[in-house]
């Protein structure tokens, strides 16, 4: 009877211990569920992507193979994006720009700057303007086929007669209130936060220099600053070097041209002095970017080169310190789905496992006991 007795206790006890275990396990579970994101992901205000949610500036370097596209965010909440990436990575950046937009609550694009007509720059933004509101749009001084023929050619500006182009320009004109500006340099604004200071170009026609268009963008944030370079070529830089030489240091550099040999020269970067290049450029792409020559100007000042070949979309912010950090990704379906399979490995085990009861150890009379009761 003692011994049933006692098994029933033991038995009520593991059960105990199982319970406890599983009561703890739930509740490590929701919380690091909650911690990880998991309701903004259930409710759809998360994704695949890195996000300063907590900041108050930003700077995506959003991943469109062998093209460019950035995206930044600033304190006053004003938003803006430089390009858009080849047609085909157009789906790409609405969805990277939806997600984010989600996540942060930003309803509109306040800029949206397309350096030059290279398809590879302006091939998305007739999806970009088709998903979002755009308030802005500055282009380059280059006249599209839709504006020849409605409205001539009285500047004697430069043609393009690309489709590509031409549907961008008027995606633009189609966007209701969205205002039509042409970049150049001295175009700025900000706050005693931040500045957006355009420092080119300097010219209205470069006649058949589709690169020599981009604008040098120069965004400054607190004590940092970020430079965008579309793909402005050495002759470029050396007019900028030659105007702004004071306004070119800056700790990110946006590298021009995807990293080809003809731009982020040396004479420039010495100006530039970058800690952090970014290159964005396409896996295996056709035309060898980044060139080594550039990749060794970048190394001999000991700059710290990231490509979207490699690591994705980039995100960068600058923390209280005035330290510039790389984003965090979110969480994601893989990283919901380790956390419920762990959860899950540890329930198995908990109740799984059986626990052996311990056997009393027989004395010594009992067993002399035994062994008489054998032999008799």
């Amino acid at each position: 009877m003692d011994k049933q007795k006692s098994k029933k206790q033991f038995k009520n006890y593991t059960l105990l211990i199982r319970l406890g275990l599983t009561a703890v396990l739930a509740v490590v579970f929701v919380f690091v569920f909650i911690f990880a994101g998991g309701l903004n992901y259930v409710y759809g205000l998360s994704g695949k992507i890195k996000c300063f949610a907590n900041n108050e500036f930003e700077v995506h370097y959003i991943d469109v193979g062998q093209g460019d596209s950035a995206f930044i965010r600033f304190p006053d909440k004003t938003t803006m994006l430089i390009d858009a990436g080849p047609t085909s990575s157009g789906d790409d950046v609405c969805e990277y720009l939806t997600d984010l937009f989600k996540q942060e609550k930003i309803d509109c694009i306040d800029y949206f700057v397309l350096t030059h007509q290279d398809a590879d720059h302006v091939g998305g933004a007739s999806d970009v303007f088709e998903n979002f509101q755009i308030n802005c749009l500055y282009r380059p001084k280059v006249y599209s086929n839709y504006e020849i023929q409605t409205f001539g050619n009285p500047e004697g500006y430069e043609v393009s007669t690309t489709n590509v182009y031409n549907s961008a320009i008027v995606s633009g004109y189609n966007e209701p209130n969205c205002k039509i500006r042409y970049s150049c340099a001295g175009i700025n604004w900000g706050n005693e936060k931040y500045t957006v200071k355009f420092l080119s170009p300097n010219k209205d026609n470069y006649k058949n220099d589709n690169n020599a268009y981009s604008p040098i963008i120069k965004i400054t944030y607190l004590s940092r600053s970020f430079l965008f370079t579309g793909d402005a070529e050495s002759k470029i830089e050396n007019e900028v070097i030659e105007r702004f030489p004071e306004e070119l240091k800056a700790d990110v550099l946006k590298v021009a041209h995807h990293g080809a040999s003809n731009g982020s020269g040396e004479t420039f970067l010495s100006y530039v002095k970058p800690s952090v290049a970014v290159i964005s450029v396409g896996k295996k792409n056709s035309y060898g970017h980044p060139n080594s020559s550039t990749l060794d100007r970048l190394n001999n000042i000991n700059c710290k080169v990231y490509m979207t070949s490699t690591y994705g979309s980039i995100a960068m912010s600058v923390d209280s310190a005035g330290n510039i950090v790389l984003g965090g990704k979110s969480a994601t379906v893989t990283d919901f789905a380790l956390i419920v399979s762990i959860f899950f490995i540890a329930i198995v085990i908990v109740w799984g496992v059986k626990p052996k009861s311990k056997k009393r150890k027989k004395s010594k009379k009992y067993k002399q006991q035994e062994e008489k009761a054998k032999n008799k």
